[in-house]
């Protein structure tokens, strides 16, 4: 409302030069308070005299009096008719569309009556903030701001600093004009522009003002001229040479600034389009400056992340995705993995951001290369994960499990940790069953754990020979194809049977000096071959000819070993100091037989077994702790080596002259004085035996 107005009870009054009689319109004259129109909680039109309204007069056709009309704030006619409050800030347009006949004779008469032989709509602009009109007479266009000051930085999205609301009443709207100087407005400014440039009428545009970074050095002023018809307004921008952003570094996860040491962390999945990207953006100022990247780690599964470089410009975008999740193998669950990136402005600004790279998987231990069928049994295996889990499917086609045993399986599931799966075999079958491990987010890929199944198998047999390890000062040997701490074909040390003293292999003659190892426990002196302790009990279990028998399964109150005399079975030994994974013994004769019968028909000899490797030529042995490579041996079941790892006679006489040969302890004695081995030579390997006071190489089974 102007300064220079008053007051003034109604009616008002406007005549004379309120009213442009060449374009027949009153424009920007009448200004009124609010004025509630209806009553009831605004669910009611007030009565007629008590609604504020307008009085148009004048005169119609032909008459020669003036007549007056009632014009309502309201919209619609008839039933349909809405009255309006009169608001603050808002604008109304009134406009006379149709005069049907005369009107009142006075105004009074006009107020107190009904509208008649007129039609009026009644246009409603809310002009909140819209507080800058330009107007040519008849239409309207209005501004909420008409000068802008920005700093030197770009500008490329809507803010709250850059927004400009505008609004016209004419009839096409409005739009922009141009973009030019605002000292020369022969040249057109370029580096600025409204968007959008367009707008409609009768309603509130909400645009803004995009900006090129002012690297001019100077100080530089634009206007935009907004056209509506015949009106034009300009919008003066000016964008000076000062930064808003103070020296140093910033970091954005998409658009919202992130603190220096933040840490994004990323999934890998099977499907790496599950897992989503994250954006990470590095903003610098003086942008002219250079900025050194330092990477510590690069995660495996990371795209788009930063690498250790240098570079200039202001900003760097990273947009870092995952990829596909791999198989970690069966060795071990993954870790997860974290990079640091520090980010270095010349000028010794510093941010860092963390990459998490968070790493999932599945693996299984104790898995057997066969399971036995003779009759229905249950086994078992442990998996071990770092999240969720469950069997997926159960690929039983040859029907090796039974029914009850599948049903259990197939709703199997395990959270983070170790937890055991059992099975159960039907009696006397042969085939495989796969069961697939997933993780139904898809943390890491399938693992399918094969289980193979037949009437017969062979015990489970040790990687390797007893060797010495004397770094660490203890009896060793790989447990299976998938440790490779001891080489498959190592000649072992030797021992006499049932003894806990460990032999070197080399030396033609025995001397004290190649005793590897006795245990501490054992205080006797050892003087000769004659003097190693070994058991030479002639009594049962120790002289009964029995292939299946352990002997040693209740030697010293079922310890199977007694460390205080240097005798028992070294296998359960060395698994009871922990020198190895797991439990071992000694293989009965039995066991060997199995194993060979398990193995093809030597091509050699029709009396052997599996499959002879190398010329069998006679060596003398150079390495101490038996772990020496021997390149002739027997490989029988799935693979296993059995070097000819010769061995030492009664009287502990290396036997290196009669033929390549080695000979293994079972745990099953023959007769008082001999004891069941298997051979391994030039033929194959076959069974055989041999006197307790020999010196032999130790190959053991997995209880």
């Amino acid at each position: 409302m102007p300064a220079s107005s008053t007051l003034t009870e109604g009616p008002l009054l406007y005549n004379g030069t309120a009213i442009n009689t060449t374009l027949n319109q009153c424009v920007r004259e009448i200004y009124i308070m609010e004025a509630e129109n209806h009553t009831d909680n605004h669910t009611k039109a007030k009565d007629l005299l008590k609604r504020t309204c307008l009085v148009v007069g004048g005169t119609y056709g032909s008459d020669s009096e003036a007549s007056y009309y009632r014009v309502d704030f309201s919209t619609g006619t008839g039933s349909a008719q809405a009255f309006l409050d009169v608001l603050r800030n808002h604008k109304y347009t009134i406009n006379i569309t149709k005069v049907s006949g005369s009107g009142y004779e006075t105004p009074d008469i006009a107020f107190r009556s009904g509208p008649v032989n007129i039609e009026a709509s009644v246009l409603t602009w809310n002009g909140v903030g819209m507080n800058i009109l330009t107007t040519d007479g008849q239409y309207t266009l209005a501004v909420d701001k008409d000068e802008y000051t920005f700093n030197k930085e770009a500008v490329i999205s809507k803010t709250a600093e850059n927004t400009l609301n505008v609004w016209t009443d004419y009839t096409t709207g409005w739009k922009v004009e141009k973009c030019v100087d605002a000292t020369n407005e022969s040249q057109t400014a370029g580096w600025l522009k409204l968007v959008p440039a367009i707008g409609g009428k009768d309603n509130i545009t909400e645009t803004y003002i995009e900006l090129e970074a002012n690297e001019t050095g100077a100080s530089r002023s634009a206007k935009i001229y907004l056209e509506a018809g015949r009106i034009r307004k300009p919008i003066t921008v000016t964008q000076g040479t000062a930064s808003s952003v103070q020296p140093g570094i910033k970091l954005y996860l998409a658009d919202t600034e992130i603190s220096s040491g933040y840490q994004l962390t990323f999934t890998p999945r099977k499907d790496a389009t599950l897992a989503g990207a994250q954006t990470l953006r590095v903003v610098w100022e003086p942008n002219t400056e250079n900025v050194t990247v330092a990477v510590n780690k690069t995660c495996s599964a990371l795209e788009g992340q930063p690498v250790s470089e240098t570079f200039n410009g202001g900003s760097r975008q990273y947009i870092i995705t995952t990829t596909a999740v791999k198989s970690n193998g069966n060795s071990a669950l993954p870790t997860d993995e974290e990079s640091t990136v520090t980010f270095r402005t010349q000028s010794g600004h510093e941010a860092t951001v963390k990459l998490l790279q968070k790493n999932y998987g599945l693996i299984y231990k104790d898995v057997k290369s066969k399971y036995a069928s003779a009759t229905s049994k249950e086994y078992s295996f442990t998996v071990q994960s770092n999240t969720s889990w469950k069997i997926g499917s159960v690929t039983d086609g040859s029907n090796v499990l039974t029914p009850a045993s599948k049903v259990a399986l197939e709703s199997t599931a395990g959270t983070s940790g170790t937890a055991t799966v059992k099975f159960t075999v039907a009696a006397n079958t042969t085939g495989t069953v796969t069961l697939n491990f997933v993780n139904e987010d898809g943390l890491f890929t399938d693992v399918a754990v094969t289980l193979n199944v037949q009437p017969v198998v062979p015990a489970e047999f040790g990687g390797s020979n007893i060797v010495w390890d004397a770094t660490n000062k203890k009896l060793t040997f790989s447990t299976g194809p998938n440790d490779t701490s001891v080489d498959a074909q190592a000649q072992g040390v030797y021992f006499q049977w049932g003894s806990l003293v460990a032999i070197s292999p080399v030396g033609a003659n025995f001397s004290t000096s190649q005793i590897l190892y006795k245990p501490d426990e054992y205080t006797a002196a050892i003087s000769s071959w004659a003097t190693i302790p070994y058991v030479n009990e002639t009594t049962a279990p120790f002289n009964d000819n029995v292939q299946t028998d352990d002997d040693f399964a209740t030697y010293n109150n079922n310890t199977g070993y007694n460390a205080s005399t240097g005798k028992g079975d070294i296998c359960r030994y060395i698994s009871a100091k922990g020198w190895v994974e797991g439990s071992w013994r000694l293989p009965t004769t039995a066991e060997q037989k199995t194993l060979l019968a398990a193995s093809s028909t030597s091509p050699v000899s029709s009396s052997h077994y599996g499959s002879p490797v190398g010329t069998f030529s006679e060596f003398t042995p150079s390495d101490a702790s038996g772990l020496e490579q021997i390149s002739s041996y027997v490989e029988l079941f799935e693979h296993q080596s059995f070097p000819a790892s010769l061995y030492r006679n009664d009287l502990g006489v290396a036997e290196y002259q009669h033929g390549v040969i080695g000979y293994y302890w079972s745990g099953s004695s023959m007769t008082s004085r001999t004891t069941f081995t298997m051979a391994s030579s030039y033929k194959g390997a076959s069974q055989s035996s041999g006197s307790r006071h020999n010196g032999f190489p130790v190959r053991c089974v997995r209880e």
